[in-house]
């Protein structure tokens, strides 16, 4: 916004102009303490796997 007006913008009005075009932080949803490891999903994906035959 500093190089289109011209001057110094305060952080806070940059988050409120972004506010008003509905502009939302995103973050990821928080991971379960106990969840799988990558490997035992893969282990997991290739025991469940079921032959689709027709």
């Amino acid at each position: 916004m500093e190089t289109t007006l011209g001057q110094p913008v305060h952080v806070t009005t940059g988050w409120n102009d972004l506010r008003l075009l509905t502009y939302t932080v995103q973050q990821p949803r928080p991971r379960h303490p106990q969840a799988a490891s990558a490997a035992q999903q893969e282990a997991y994906k290739k025991k469940s796997r079921r032959s689709s035959t027709s």
